[in-house]
């Protein structure tokens, strides 16, 4: 159950303590409400209380807006009512899941099961056209707007077996030429494939279907990229997937 993971998850890191106020921002999309759900229900185990925050800033007009909507008219339609009300939900949902991406599973308290879709808009929140200016123009004049060791793979590449993100590490090979590689950052237990980072801008650039790999379109265009052995899911930022498989290598046998 995603509830007993959360709930280890923040006793086991402290990041909440007991009697806290906490505020969950959401946005609409199927992230922020499984959250604020999942929170909602380990208010009282964990002994904190909650409250939901939804910031209509305005930035996308009329999108924005209909962001607000869409968590009160979709709770609305689930429960059978012509405007959403916040006590009949909390009285009447027991649990929301996303058994799939851009899809909400209300399970509701007398047993019945609702599926409804919800259009990921995490990342359309937050990529505006001001912030997509500023960023062209700091790569443009060879900036890039974080860390230094940031690249446009970094915090974007998941691990399906585990949830973590990979990171990025850097070699000596034996001729002496610098490698880098993604790997998961669980550390323990996880056996991941390694991607080498050459070869992912490769296989990168053939998803696009472009001629050579671009940093800015590939962040333009992919929203994520889901690993699992050695399968590659890229997500576009349009909703549609593409599946690749990573080429393992072979061990050469040693010769006796």
């Amino acid at each position: 159950m995603i509830e007993k993971i959360v709930e280890s998850t923040i006793i086991r890191h402290r990041l909440i303590e007991c009697g806290q106020q906490v505020a969950v921002a959401v946005s609409g999309g199927a992230d922020s409400m499984v959250l604020l759900h999942v929170l909602h229900r380990l208010q009282l185990p964990c002994g904190f209380r909650l409250s939901a925050l939804h910031y209509e800033h305005g930035i996308r007009g009329a999108q924005s807006e209909e962001d607000m909507r869409f968590v009160q008219e979709t709770c609305a339609k689930v429960l059978g009512l012509q405007e959403f009300d916040e006590a009949v939900f909390l009285e009447r949902v027991d649990v929301i899941y996303v058994p799939k991406r851009e899809t909400l599973e209300f399970h509701l308290k007398d047993g019945t099961v609702v599926t409804e879709a919800c259009k990921n808009t995490g990342h359309q929140d937050c990529w505006t056209e001001e912030r997509r200016a500023a960023t062209s123009l700091k790569r443009k004049n060879g900036k890039r707007p974080n860390r230094a060791d940031m690249t446009c793979f970094s915090k974007v590449i998941k691990c399906v077996r585990c949830g973590c993100n990979f990171r990025k590490g850097t070699r000596t090979s034996a001729n002496g030429d610098k490698v880098s590689h993604w790997r998961c950052s669980e550390h323990k237990g996880c056996n991941s494939v390694s991607l080498r980072d050459d070869l992912l801008r490769t296989m990168a650039a053939q998803v696009l279907s472009i001629d050579a790999f671009n940093e800015e379109e590939f962040e333009q265009r992919i929203d994520h990229i889901d690993v699992e052995e050695d399968r590659l899911e890229f997500y576009f930022r349009d909703g549609h997937s593409v599946t690749d498989h990573w080429p393992i290598p072979r061990r050469k046998k040693c010769q006796k």
